[in-house]
């Protein structure tokens, strides 16, 4: 899905998009937060959890990225992976 995702807006947009580096974690609060300097952090949220949940995972990515040096970042709901165009749009907001 992300390397579909990459072409079609990467031909679309004449963006070059590097192939992300996809890490599963099972709890934010205790990842290693290492950002390299020329890394974007995006973050996708099961949009199955409550809302506050939900609420405090967006804080801690939000805090994270902000004490690393203002690292640029897009926390996205999953269920917005079903919503076609909108994708794009999220995309062309991290670029």
């Amino acid at each position: 899905m992300v390397e579909k995702m990459q072409n079609q807006l990467g031909r679309l947009y004449g963006l070059q998009i590097s192939t992300p580096n996809v890490v599963e974690v099972k709890d934010l609060s205790n990842f290693n937060w290492q950002v390299k300097d020329n890394e974007i952090v995006v973050v996708v949220l099961n949009s199955k959890l409550r809302a506050d949940q939900l609420t405090r995972k967006y804080e801690v990515v939000k805090y994270q990225c902000h004490k690393q040096g203002d690292v640029p970042n897009q926390v996205i709901l999953s269920k917005t992976f079903e919503q076609g165009d909108f994708i794009k749009m999220v995309v062309l907001n991290i670029m």
